[in-house]
């Protein structure tokens, strides 16, 4: 009865644990030696700890990675190929007028 006594109190005790443990944040343990001098490296160049650069990484790549930042990430893409395409259209030395832009000339008569 000794023996069923210590199963059942080490079960509660377990139980208390495991409950207070849930409440709590665990520890993240780096065995890469890489990975932990990258993170020095990120955490010194950004003036901050190491948990805390960590953590604007993790919440950056979080960002990156939601559809919304995808579609305006897409957006800013598209936009820099029209810019890219605009600024490969020739200098004219007299620039055109607003009626030959619209296919005019002079006297109001189409060009087209």
């Amino acid at each position: 009865m000794h023996c069923w006594l210590q199963t059942v109190a080490l079960q509660q005790i377990w139980h208390i644990i495991s409950h207070r443990m849930a409440d709590h944040q665990m520890a993240l343990l780096i065995e890469n030696s890489e990975v932990e001098q990258l993170a020095r490296e990120l955490a010194s160049s950004r003036g901050v700890s190491v948990t805390e650069a960590i953590r604007q990484s993790l919440e950056n790549e979080i960002t990156r990675e939601s559809p919304m930042f995808r579609r305006k990430e897409s957006e800013l893409m598209r936009l820099l190929e029209i810019s890219e395409q605009a600024s490969r259209i020739p200098k004219r030395d007299h620039p055109m007028t607003e009626d030959e832009i619209l296919g005019y000339d002079e006297l109001g008569i189409p060009t087209r």
